[in-house]
């Protein structure tokens, strides 16, 4: 996903906040420094590690988003758009588990982008 991009894209549809995701920390590191260096006015968003099938990183997605939005937010997402997640079938029902437990209701958008 083009995380600069789409993050803009994103809150310019005038989302609240923005959770970005990734399974590797070092990913997530670089790309907040580079959010950070581009658009330094922005502050509406956070980084977490979240590794399909790995017990404890959605829950601690959900805890952390609620935290960040505090009043506004139940931790859960209006909208899940993600990109590169489907090229290693044996993730899919991770994945999937992952996405339900994001979207406690059923007004839930998900959009992915086959790999």
């Amino acid at each position: 996903m083009d995380l600069n991009k789409n993050t803009r894209s994103l809150q310019a549809l005038g989302a609240h906040s923005v959770t970005i995701t990734d399974g590797d920390a070092a990913v997530l590191e670089l790309a907040k420094a580079n959010y950070r260096f581009n658009f330094p006015e922005q502050t509406n968003w956070i980084t977490e590690v979240l590794r399909f099938g790995v017990d404890g990183d959605a829950a601690s997605v959900v805890k952390h988003r609620r935290e960040y939005a505090g009043s506004l937010g139940s931790g859960t997402f209006d909208v899940i758009v993600g990109s590169d997640l489907t090229y290693k079938r044996d993730d899919w029902p991770a994945f999937v588990a992952s996405v339900k437990e994001f979207s406690k209701s059923k007004e839930t958008t998900v959009s992915v982008a086959p790999s």
